[in-house]
């Protein structure tokens, strides 16, 4: 009987994997000022779920704004010092890499990017298709 055991890592994204929370950047740049009250919902008085605070936070910004965020992301959103390493860490030793996120797909998988071969994502996906996110 073989009773090894395969070795998988599951890790937050926001603010874990990244210098600072995606999200809460996102919104001080491109949301009106109620977003605060949603995130204190959420954080602090956890009246709201996580999935329904993101899907409330992201239906404040114009859904128009997908570019400018993306951008605003690949330049602004920093990972922690070591991260790399420790995925060609995980790659060489077989060790599987998973991402559980709060955060929305669009930019979550593109601050990922570089590193897709590495690693699963699981995250909530955002729809454009109308006017807000």
């Amino acid at each position: 009987m073989n009773t090894s055991k395969k070795l998988v890592i599951f890790s937050d994204f926001d603010g874990t994997i990244t210098e600072r929370d995606v999200i809460v950047m996102i919104m001080e740049k491109f949301a009106p000022p109620e977003w605060v009250k949603i995130k204190d919902e959420i954080l602090y008085k956890r009246t709201i779920t996580l999935k329904d605070g993101v899907e409330k936070l992201f239906s404040l910004i114009d859904s128009r704004k997908k570019s400018a965020i993306v951008d605003f992301v690949k330049k602004e959103a920093r990972l922690r010092n070591g991260f790399a390493e420790f995925l060609n860490f995980c790659e060489k030793e077989k060790i599987e890499f998973n991402i559980l996120s709060g955060g929305l797909d669009f930019f979550v998988e593109e601050v990922l990017k570089d590193h897709k071969n590495k690693l699963n994502i699981f995250c909530n996906s955002a729809d454009f298709n109308s006017e807000k996110i």
